[in-house]
């Protein structure tokens, strides 16, 4: 009889105890962080040499049916050629709660504030699982990508891998 409450103590520590405590300890790592509203995040008070990377969630830019470069977004941000109304969508989240179904495209954006001290430093972006054919540009330079995004079936190439892009300073590094 003791060997079975042994059991179900262990037990319960293992399918109760622990998942809750992971939960918790992820929430409250999360707290404080900053999240990006309404397209941008400000860093300039992140300290990377003691919390490490930043995560970019929150609230970015959304151009559905749209495939932006650099340049369509700098010449919308200076007023020169203003874009198609931008929706707001939470990053990560699944395409279908972005586009509102799960085939089409788009381009999804947001602006990262740094301090000048903290520009000169290395950065990298780390994408997770984007099941779909994408390009990744940072200071309008491409860093990244799978596949060739298209506007169709039949233009859209797809290339599942998860890759790590990386900034370093002026210079633009990716390795996948």
């Amino acid at each position: 009889m003791r060997k079975h409450w042994i059991m179900l103590t262990i037990s319960f520590i293992c399918i109760v105890i622990v998942p809750l405590g992971w939960l918790a300890q992820t929430l409250i790592s999360e707290r404080g962080n900053p999240q990006a509203m309404d397209g941008k995040i400000n860093l300039t008070e992140w300290d990377f040499d003691r919390k490490g990377a930043a995560s970019l969630k929150g609230v970015w830019d959304f151009y559905p049916g749209q495939l932006l470069s650099p340049a369509d977004i700098e010449a919308s941000v200076s007023g020169r050629k203003p874009l198609l109304a931008t929706s707001g969508t939470q990053v990560p989240a699944r395409w279908n709660k972005s586009l509102g179904q799960a085939h089409g495209y788009g381009t999804y954006h947001v602006q990262v504030q740094l301090t000048p001290r903290t520009t000169k430093n290395d950065y990298g972006i780390r994408t997770k699982n984007i099941r779909m054919a994408h390009r990744v540009f940072i200071d309008g330079k491409e860093i990244g990508g799978k596949g060739l995004p298209g506007k169709t079936k039949a233009t859209d190439v797809v290339f599942l891998d998860i890759g790590m892009s990386e900034m370093n300073g002026p210079l633009i590094k990716s390795r996948a």
